[in-house]
């Protein structure tokens, strides 16, 4: 066995904390198939329909380089023993197959026997700290975009969340607005929620600034018809900074979606002025801010409470990750590395299971082949990424 081989079956079989994963049992679907994983999964993100065999043709013939469908394809092949490829003409072979194990599987058992998790930190977007019944697996993060939006009583955002499910009662001033805010987060860390998170960058910037309380109440005083674009930018950038405080005060992790999404003033750079007003807030800065990848590095460089996550990058791009991995092994602590799937099925979450370990098994091998680090280092480095930094950083 060579050393990018031993690496790989190391990281493929170690367990696991993931740390980002929006799992959907089956809150969404009576019973999965190959379409139910198609339309949750990143496949979705490729612009091309799959509903008709003549669709699901041009689909495979446009999308069989992509990342996003290799790891997909590759977890079928792995889980149901499938050796053709999965095409148009194998399609209903492929979905057979997975609704037939979706009848034997209702309560998670794959998520620890096959992709080897020990604890999933969950973002339910449909359902804010959500554990899905099953609190030893599932540690939820708690979701804090609608309080960004909270000075609209009426808005409701895609995921179709609202303000009113956690504020019935108008607030009187925004020193109560926080007030509130913090008991709420309170609540749910008392009830396990691990970390809060922000997945704003797919509907604004992350350049916030250290609004002025004055200013940010008039988002809350004045009618949303009257209100001015710097109105809403005072307002979500002094409850962005409570927010950092009352993760500080929690001692929770806050996550935050960098790089893709609305993409204008999303890379993690636009963060800078946060980092360094709240040292002792935990950012845990997710995707690497792809394509800005160089930004968490620095960032994660220079400031001890920025925490790099590579979770979704080697989907994305496999081979950007294993490049990315070595810069930040060359730049950045081992000990603030973590890596979670980020994905709504199991076919889906073990494909980016095989990913990481093929990213690992690249990057390290490499590393040692290079005269860099040897065999038993790659697997300590390994032992943090997937498991130990995120024990630790999540208090697990």
């Amino acid at each position: 066995m060579n050393l990018k081989e031993e690496i790989y079956r190391y990281a493929l079989s170690h367990k696991k904390i993931d740390t980002h994963c929006h799992h959907m049992g089956h809150v969404f679907f009576e019973e999965i198939g190959l379409k139910d994983i198609f339309g949750s999964s990143y496949i979705a993100w490729c612009h091309k329909p799959f509903q008709t065999e003549p669709q699901r043709r041009d689909l495979f013939e446009n999308i069989c380089d992509r990342s996003y469908f290799l790891w997909l394809e590759r977890a079928l092949q792995k889980i149901y023993g499938i050796a053709e490829p999965l095409n148009a003409d194998t399609w209903d072979k492929f979905d057979r197959a997975v609704r037939e194990a979706d009848r034997k599987d209702r309560n998670f058992s794959r998520l620890r026997t096959l992709c080897g998790y020990e604890h999933i930190v969950q973002d339910c977007y449909w359902n804010y700290g959500d554990n899905l019944g099953d609190g030893q697996l599932f540690t939820p993060a708690f979701r804090i975009n609608i309080f960004l939006n909270g000075f609209d009583r009426e808005f409701v955002d895609q995921d179709r969340c609202c303000i009113t499910k956690y504020f019935p009662e108008p607030v009187r001033d925004i020193e109560e607005y926080v007030a509130r805010l913090r008991a709420i987060v309170q609540e749910k860390h008392k009830a396990g929620c691990v970390a809060l998170k922000c997945a704003i960058a797919y509907e604004r910037g992350l350049d916030f600034y250290a609004a002025d309380a004055k200013d940010a109440e008039i988002a809350l005083r004045t009618d949303k018809a009257s209100l001015t674009k710097k109105n809403r930018e005072d307002f979500q950038s002094y409850i962005f900074y409570r927010l950092c405080d009352i993760a500080a005060e929690e001692d929770m992790p806050f996550q935050i979606h960098t790089g893709l999404g609305q993409v204008e003033k999303t890379r993690a750079l636009c963060l800078t002025k946060a980092v360094k007003a709240h040292p002792a807030t935990k950012f845990v800065l997710f995707h690497l801010s792809f394509p800005y990848i160089d930004d968490v590095i620095s960032l994660a460089h220079n400031f001890d409470n920025v925490y790099p996550d590579i979770c979704w990058v080697p989907l994305l791009s496999f081979h950007k990750a294993k490049d990315t991995f070595n810069s930040l092994l060359d730049t950045v602590n081992a000990d603030k590395l973590c890596w979670g799937c980020d994905t709504w099925t199991v076919e889906e979450s073990y494909g980016a299971v095989l990913a990481m370990a093929y990213t690992l098994s690249e990057a390290l091998s490499q590393r040692i082949g290079e005269g860099f680090m040897t065999l038993e280092r790659a697997k300590r480095v390994c032992d943090k990424i997937l498991y130990e930094n995120a024990k630790r950083i999540y208090r697990l």
